[in-house]
């Protein structure tokens, strides 16, 4: 019969707690990331995102978004760059599962407008946000255990 381990006595957590810090952790995210974002998205909207987005990004979403509207699945990208190949640019996305939220969210439109793109952007650092923080919040036994210890994947630990 082996021994059960016993809970710590010094636990500061609870699950209750927990959970609260947790909503008051992704508050704080979604505050944060808005005010990165202040001038892209409404009530102070001034200009498009920065970046390859409108000019690279956008294009590839937009092609993916009418293929698929037209029943077929997008293999070639003739629209920027004198054409590239769509199913093996990684950039493209076009396998990622929330790109396919981001499709089924606007699929009653005829195209994808590109308010969808930045929504989309913006959610997409607002959860990476909350996810690292809330896991590197967990303590020893969540996220942060491996980089305590110095574990790797590749030396098995």
């Amino acid at each position: 019969m082996t021994p059960q381990p016993q809970p710590s006595r010094n636990h500061r957590w609870t699950a209750n707690s927990l959970r609260k810090e947790r909503l008051r952790v992704a508050f704080l995210a979604l505050i944060a990331t808005y005010g990165l974002f202040v001038e892209y998205l409404p009530p102070f909207k001034r200009v498009h995102l920065w970046s390859d987005v409108a000019g690279y990004h956008y294009p590839l979403q937009r092609y993916a978004f009418q293929s698929l509207k037209e029943g077929r699945i997008p293999q070639w990208d003739a629209s920027i760059y004198c054409g590239i190949t769509f199913a093996g640019n990684v950039q493209a996305a076009f396998l990622y599962p929330p790109t396919w939220l981001m499709y089924a969210a606007v699929w009653h439109l005829p195209n994808i407008p590109f308010k969808a793109m930045e929504v989309f952007t913006f959610l997409h650092v607002w959860g990476h946000s909350c996810c690292a923080t809330c896991g590197f919040a967990e303590g020893a036994g969540g996220w942060r255990a491996p980089l305590e210890r110095g574990s790797s994947p590749l030396r098995g630990t």
